[in-house]
């Protein structure tokens, strides 16, 4: 199975290849070790690296750029690859030619005349995580954390202070961190320069800009924007084309714009739990909608068993109830043999007043305004104690933290992206646009708030009966019927020498009690309890595919 995935190597050992990556493509030269592989169409072959001898540059691609069939005309290349585009433009404008491109994607370029090696991604990150680790004067770097500890060989300890921010942040560490104390990750909107003469290294913010567009502009091309990237996409897929639905906006204009292209057949995917449940008003949206093929599939309420695989393949990035249906959405599609799938990601947190940061002390998550800053930091505290697992969870104080880190957006945009790439399917969004966004930032706050405008226009578009129905229900982000089962498990987790040493016995005994008040709190100690054993107790092989274990069986 093909999968997006990069390891490379700065002054250290060529690695053996990685069984676990086939059809990936390799250089060295002394120096440098780079390996690749990328998922790409039946149609046409992506490459995922190229060594440009003329221009001395190495370049390294994956996911896709959005306006690439714009830049060829724009700066007459022909149809040739969009790596060697990229290898053009960098020798061209240095790096200013990142601003040039939009869409979602993973840059690495070696310049040997400059000794240099860059890390760069899109304005809102790339949808897989970029590890780094430093040993001496080398630098092993990975889109995977396996197969980095597996190369360096070292033991990893536990990052306690990553640790706090994660329970924290309760979604994923808002910073540069990671929970293995050795190793750090590259945060979305930063870049990183690794100079070879002076084997140094230095994290960079990206000065992205937004593009200056009028408010009429903005209100007239706000959907035929979403139109026109829809169409971009089309061509890395085939002839059937596969998309996400859900009950929501954000989806059902992008299946309404693939139903205008009556040389494809649509197939959507929709993933359901047991308490919250959106399958059925999806099912009758669906007889509006001529053409398509509906599939539907829920969580099974044993899916919490599984969790070390879903361990394994999150690698302790984040973790929130939502992976349970994006893995079940994961293993459909590959079943179905589907490489590629259009979804409705990011399409929130492009409008102002969804824009999720952490801000100054870094202690408060809000929306980023000046009014949402005075009710959260003064206000709400006087009337709003939080619930129970809130107030246990005050004492962990974020620690660090990296500016304008959108955690909610990270999250959502990773989630999707890492279990997606574990089936080898790449997930097409047409929200995840820089250009788009710049549409979205001049409507300005009143019609952006809540999304008004762009939603009254999706309901004049869509068909009378669809949008009366469109409402953001939820998916199954339920996760109480999930964990339910699992309970007999709580008093040994509780128990276990990493829990213990974050809650004091009164704390615990109160979770054992009332279990029910702390549904969240418990999935994340599952969750990070299971991290510990598969990733730091040096008990399992991490060049496997699975850890070949259930959560009961850990518990042995």
């Amino acid at each position: 199975m093909i999968k997006n995935h990069f390891f490379g190597v700065v002054h250290g050992a060529a690695p053996l290849q990685d069984p676990n990556c086939p059809g990936s493509s390799r250089f060295e030269d002394g120096a440098v070790f780079f390996e690749a592989s990328r998922i790409s169409a039946e149609s046409c072959t992506a490459l995922p690296l190229i060594n440009d001898t003329g221009r001395q540059v190495v370049c390294c691609l994956l996911g896709y750029i959005l306006n690439l069939e714009e830049l060829r005309r724009k700066y007459h290349t022909g149809m040739i690859p969009d790596v060697e585009l990229i290898s053009r433009l960098y020798a061209e404008k240095g790096e200013d030619f990142l601003f040039e491109l939009d869409g979602t994607f993973r840059i690495v370029l070696y310049d040997r005349a400059k000794q240099r090696v860059l890390i760069l991604a899109d304005s809102f990150g790339f949808v897989l995580p970029f590890y780094v680790c430093r040993q001496g004067d080398t630098f092993i770097l990975s889109t995977s954390l396996k197969r980095l500890l597996s190369y360096a060989r070292l033991a990893p300890g536990l990052n306690r202070s990553a640790l706090y921010d994660f329970l924290f942040a309760k979604k994923c560490i808002p910073s540069g961190h990671t929970l293995i104390r050795q190793v750090q990750k590259i945060p979305d909107g930063y870049c990183l320069d690794i100079d070879l003469s002076k084997r140094s290294a230095a994290v960079l913010r990206i000065p992205w800009k937004t593009r200056k567009i009028s408010q009429e502009e903005a209100k007239r091309d706000l959907l035929s924007r979403i139109r026109h990237h829809v169409n971009c996409l089309l061509p890395v897929t085939g002839r059937e084309v596969a998309c996400t639905v859900t009950s929501g906006y954000d989806t059902n204009i992008i299946l309404h714009y693939l139903c205008e292209i009556r040389s494809r057949q649509v197939y959507t995917y929709t993933i359901g739990g047991k308490d919250k449940d959106e399958t059925s008003q999806v099912l009758k949206n669906a007889v509006n909608y001529p053409g398509i093929t509906p599939r539907i599939a829920h969580v099974p309420e044993k899916k919490l068993d599984q969790l070390p695989d879903l361990v394994w393949k999150l690698e302790g990035y984040l973790f929130e109830g939502g992976i349970y249906l994006t893995d079940h959405l994961g293993s459909l599609l590959a079943s179905q043999g589907e490489r590629f799938v259009f979804t409705g990601e990011g399409g929130d947190g492009l409008f102002s007043s969804y824009q999720h940061a952490f801000i100054m002390n870094g202690r408060l998550d809000l929306v980023s305004s000046f009014p949402g800053y005075i009710y959260y930091r003064f206000i709400r505290p006087l009337f709003h104690l939080g619930s129970a697992e809130e107030q246990l969870l005050k004492k962990f104080r974020l620690r660090s933290y990296t500016a304008q880190f959108d955690k909610v957006r990270d999250m959502n945009l990773k989630k999707m992206g890492i279990i997606l790439n574990e089936y080898g399917v790449m997930g097409l969004h047409p929200f995840l646009s820089f250009d788009y966004r710049s549409y979205c930032q001049a409507l300005g706050r009143r019609l952006s708030r809540k999304k008004i405008y762009y939603k009254q226009e999706i309901r004049k578009t869509v068909h009378p009966q669809i949008a009366e129905t469109l409402v953001k229900i939820g998916g199954s982000t339920d996760i109480g019927y999930l964990l339910m089962p699992q309970l007999r498990y709580l008093s040994p987790l509780l128990s276990s020498p990493l829990i213990s040493s974050l809650f004091t016995e009164r704390e615990r005994s109160r979770i054992r009690r009332h279990p029910g008040k702390y549904i969240t709190l418990i999935h994340h100690l599952f969750f990070l309890y299971t991290f510990d054993k598969l990733f730091l107790s040096g008990k399992f092989d991490l060049s496997r595919e699975s850890p070949g274990v259930t959560l009961g069986e850990l518990f042995r």
